[in-house]
C-alpha cells in the first residue's frame, strides 16, 4: 500500500491510488541499458489479469490477478483525471477462491490480459529511489507497453519530471488503447 491514503469503504480499507503511465521508449537505455539487454536480463513476473467488466473507462473495474504466486481481486474506482488518482482495494485470494471465481464471473465481456511485470528502481531530476513498473503485454495486446509510477500524494505526483527513457504520458488512456489494440488484433 502507498502512503496512508486510505479509506473506509464496506468495511475494507480502500486506498487512493496515485499513478501516472506513459508509453515506453524502447530506443531509449533504461538505467544505462538498452531496452532489448533489460528486457531480456533483468527479473520480472508473469502476470495474467481478468477485467471481469470489460473495458470500462469511466466506470469502476472488477480485475482478477495473478502475479508470480500471488492471487488477488482488485477493485478500481472511477479514475479522476484531475488529480490523477482512484480509490483502489485489493483482496488476497488462495489459488482455489481464483480459480473459482474466475469461473464464475468470466463471460463475454471479460478482457484478459498477460504481460511481463519489471519493478525498476530509477532517480530523476526532483525525486530519488522512485520505483517504475514496466509492463510488456502479451498475446492480444503483443508489442504494448507502458511504464507506470505511484505517488504518495498528489503533490508528488503534480511535481514528478519523468526520466528521458520514459515516453509520452498516456495516464488516463491505457484502457482506450489496450481496447483498440484488442479490436484490431481480433480483426
Amino acid at each position: 500500500m502507498i502512503g496512508d491514503n486510505r479509506i473506509k469503504v464496506f468495511g475494507r480499507a480502500m486506498k487512493q491510488e496515485i499513478e501516472r503511465s506513459f508509453l515506453v521508449d524502447k530506443t531509449k537505455s533504461i538505467n544505462g541499458m538498452c531496452f532489448e539487454d533489460f528486457v531480456r536480463t533483468h527479473p520480472h513476473e508473469e502476470s495474467f489479469s481478468a477485467m471481469l467488466d470489460g473495458f470500462n473507462k469511466g466506470k469502476t473495474t472488477r480485475r482478477l490477478r495473478k502475479e508470480g504466486a500471488k492471487y488477488t481481486f482488485v477493485y478500481k474506482g472511477i479514475f479522476n483525471e484531475e488529480t490523477k488518482s482512484r480509490e483502489e482495494r485489493e483482496e488476497v485470494l488462495s489459488r482455489e477462491e481464483f480459480e473459482r471465481r474466475l469461473e464464475q464471473e468470466l463471460n463475454e465481456n471479460t478482457e484478459i490480459f498477460k504481460k511481463s511485470r519489471y519493478r525498476i528502481k530509477f532517480v530523476c531530476a526532483n525525486s530519488i529511489g522512485r520505483l517504475a513498473e514496466l509492463d510488456i503485454f502479451h498475446g492480444n495486446h503483443e508489442g504494448f507497453s507502458t511504464i507506470e509510477v505511484e505517488f504518495e500524494n498528489e503533490q508528488d505526483c503534480r511535481d514528478f519530471i519523468p526520466p528521458d527513457w520514459f515516453g509520452d504520458e498516456c495516464t488516463g488512456e491505457v484502457i482506450d488503447m489496450l481496447k483498440a489494440i484488442s479490436s484490431k488484433n481480433s480483426q
